[in-house]
């Protein structure tokens, strides 16, 4: 929505002088008032976190309305709260894979997350958890993680294995993280843990620029 937000004082002024020709009567004031409440209280939970995931998917269904911001992600719930779900289950995911390593493996860890909401996300709970250091390719995450990529062992979150096989010379994956109501982009992606670098990450880390 922010995309079109230049628009917006054009057709805010254009919708004043054609409401304010409403309510220049009382019955008119009456109806516009009661639509806005209305639409209002229909939207709510759309827009606001009033309901559980779950219950929120069937009333927009029921309602027969759907929104997403941006093509091609989907959710069975709107994108404005889709966004917000998952963060913490995803943190789950990855804590258990960084758990199921060795001492030795712990202590030379570090964690890639593609996006700035996944690296965020590692970097806001993680340390109450334990986990390390989480590195980030998209936009000002790449400039904070230049410097502090190289490890003997990276705990990467949805990156190709062909990238990985490129970097290390043993890559399994750990697990998938997987949720119910995020936006399809952030389900159903792999956990890989690869160990024994083949060369130097921070050599290949200006390759792994991403702004957007």
């Amino acid at each position: 929505p922010d995309r079109a937000a230049g628009m917006f004082p054009i057709l805010l002024a254009g919708g004043a002088v054609a409401a304010e020709r409403v309510v220049r009567v009382r019955a008119g004031r009456v109806a516009l008032v009661g639509a806005i409440a209305a639409v209002s209280l229909a939207l709510a939970p759309i827009v606001v976190p009033l309901l559980p995931p779950a219950e929120l998917a069937r009333y927009t269904a029921a309602i027969g309305l759907s929104y997403s911001a941006e093509r091609g992600k989907t959710s069975p719930i709107p994108q404005l709260l889709a966004d917000r779900t998952g963060w913490e289950s995803y943190v789950d995911d990855v804590e258990r894979v960084y758990k199921s390593l060795g001492p030795e493996d712990r202590q030379r860890a570090i964690i890639y997350a593609p996006s700035y909401g996944q690296a965020g996300a590692v970097e806001l709970w993680g340390p109450a958890r334990g986990l390390p250091r989480v590195i980030g390719a998209q936009n000002t995450y790449w400039h904070w993680s230049a410097g502090h990529t190289n490890t003997e062992v990276l705990i990467a979150v949805d990156m190709r294995p062909t990238t990985l096989r490129r970097l290390f010379r043993d890559v399994r994956e750990a697990a998938r993280i997987n949720c119910d109501y995020c936006m399809s982009w952030r389900s159903n992606i792999p956990i890989f843990v690869a160990r024994a670098s083949i060369v130097p990450f921070e050599a290949e880390w200006p390759d792994f620029r991403h702004y957007e």
